[in-house]
């Protein structure tokens, strides 16, 4: 192969899974090709009070599901343990804002587009969260305004992370 790409896998793996899918990510480069990993950091960054207690939430969930959820934390540990040589590991970070707080009129939009991102997200785990924190309807629906707000507030943003490692 010439490349391989991966997107937004970090939920769906579990931690015992990734080192042979980096190995036989390895194995089925040609010399000089190369792999593309994209993935957020699960945390949230610039978080309030009430963002906190859901990161928190997720962390003990992933830890349940076997899941790491520091995951970005450990590409390049794992992509070394793969075959794949330090100097040709390229690890590129975005911060992409949550909602329209930035002043630059390019980020702003970003920061709309990833906000819309995260109310989908939200509406589409709606019953998943309701059910795993034993709450009310109207209650979770309250939690998730309070943390659009905390996004504006709080200038949260999300963290993408690019990694390009070649074979050699």
């Amino acid at each position: 192969m010439d490349i391989v790409f991966q997107r937004h896998m970090s939920q769906c793996i579990t931690k015992d899974k990734w080192p042979p899918i980096f190995k036989e990510m390895w194995r089925v480069l040609k010399p000089g090709g190369k792999i593309e990993l994209v993935e957020h950091d699960f945390r949230h960054h610039n978080p309030g009070p009430v963002l906190k207690a859901f990161d928190e939430f997720c962390q003990t969930q992933c830890e349940e599901n076997q899941i790491d959820f520091e995951f970005t934390a450990s590409v390049l540990t794992l992509l070394e343990g793969a075959g794949f040589s330090r100097e040709n590991i390229q690890h590129t970070i975005i911060d992409i804002p949550i909602g329209e707080w930035p002043e630059e009129p390019e980020l702003k939009q970003l920061g709309f587009i990833n906000k819309e991102v995260k109310i989908a997200f939200f509406r589409n785990r709606r019953q998943f969260f309701i059910t795993n924190w034993h709450m009310l309807s109207e209650d979770y629906d309250l939690a998730v305004q309070e943390l659009l707000n905390e996004y504006e507030e709080y200038h949260g943003f999300t963290r993408y992370n690019c990694w390009i490692a070649t074979k050699t």
